[in-house]
């Protein structure tokens, strides 16, 4: 999870997974499904699983990075889409003992380094 050092200057470091219900989280949700994208979150069995809360939701990840970088809230995104956030100190990790990255990531390309010919149709009246 990343947090913007302006949050954390405002509402404090969440330092345990119950602490997220004080916070203001802000949810993926994944646009063909409409589910919650999981927090990859270590749960414990005896305090009983922990859902953070969705304060802001959106389907695109650019409007919470945005939501992130201002201060509004707390996000959980890849690494990798988050690396010059991260990088610059924009963005701090957070709860880091308390998550477990886990997850497939699937990337589609043509099978051919060639594309596929167009076919195309030009005319002069």
């Amino acid at each position: 999870m990343q947090i913007p050092v302006l949050y954390l200057e405002r509402h404090g470091t969440p330092f345990k997974l119950a602490d997220l219900a004080h916070h203001a989280c802000l949810r993926h949700r994944y646009p063909t499904t409409g589910k919650l994208e999981a927090w990859p979150l270590r749960q414990d069995r005896l305090a009983g699983t922990i859902e953070p809360p969705a304060i802001v939701v959106a389907s695109a990840l650019e409007p919470l990075i945005s939501m992130a970088e201002a201060g509004l809230g707390i996000v959980s995104l890849p690494d990798f889409v988050l690396h010059e956030h991260l990088r610059t100190g924009h963005l701090v990790p957070v709860l880091s003992n308390h998550t477990e990255h886990s997850g497939v990531f699937r990337l589609l390309w043509p099978s051919s380094p060639i594309s596929p010919r167009s076919s195309g149709c030009l005319s002069s009246s």
